[in-house]
């Protein structure tokens, strides 16, 4: 090689460096942008969230902050919003599931079998939840047994054990 081609060739290295410079400099701002304007559009939307749910006056004393580390923590929120919907469908089906349990309609059930009661309910209610989401009932099922299942069994036998406390 020659001392031409070798200064056509750094040439040509030193071009492509700076182009992947300003590929970087433009992907690099188009990602900020992106994400500057979605705190500029959640920060009003969880503080607005925040209010509905707590009330105006926690929201004027906290609300205000927390909405808006929510804010900036958006992208989190957002890809996290599916398992957020089904442990929220998880709660309204275990509400369901405790206000109709037999002893409600006068029949007293043993614990064992009133734990049984209360843990189908809460899957049935699960499973409504994640078919909403567009889950299938094998997919439903893998998560249920993984992380929602021992919970509800946990929680179902301290609310076993409170009654009994009361009774």
């Amino acid at each position: 090689m020659n001392v031409d081609s070798k200064n056509r060739l750094w040439k040509a290295i030193e071009k492509i460096r700076l182009l992947s410079k300003k590929i970087f400099a433009v992907f690099l701002s188009i990602s900020m942008s992106t994400y500057i304007l979605g705190v500029c559009i959640f920060a009003p939307y969880y503080n607005w969230q925040y209010s509905q749910k707590n009330g105006f006056i926690s929201w004027l004393f906290f609300g205000e902050v927390i909405s808006c580390l929510h804010a900036v923590g958006w992208p989190y929120f957002v890809l996290n919003r599916a398992e957020y919907d089904t442990r929220t469908s998880m709660v309204v089906a275990q509400k369901q599931e405790f206000s109709s349990l037999p002893e409600s309609q006068g029949e007293i059930v043993p614990p064992q079998e009133a734990e049984r009661i209360a843990v189908q309910r809460a899957w049935e209610g699960f499973l409504q939840g994640a078919k909403e989401k567009g889950l299938t009932e094998v997919e439903a099922r893998a998560i249920w047994v993984q992380k929602y299942e021992p919970i509800v069994k946990q929680q179902i036998k301290e609310l076993l054990k409170k009654v009994e406390v009361v009774r």
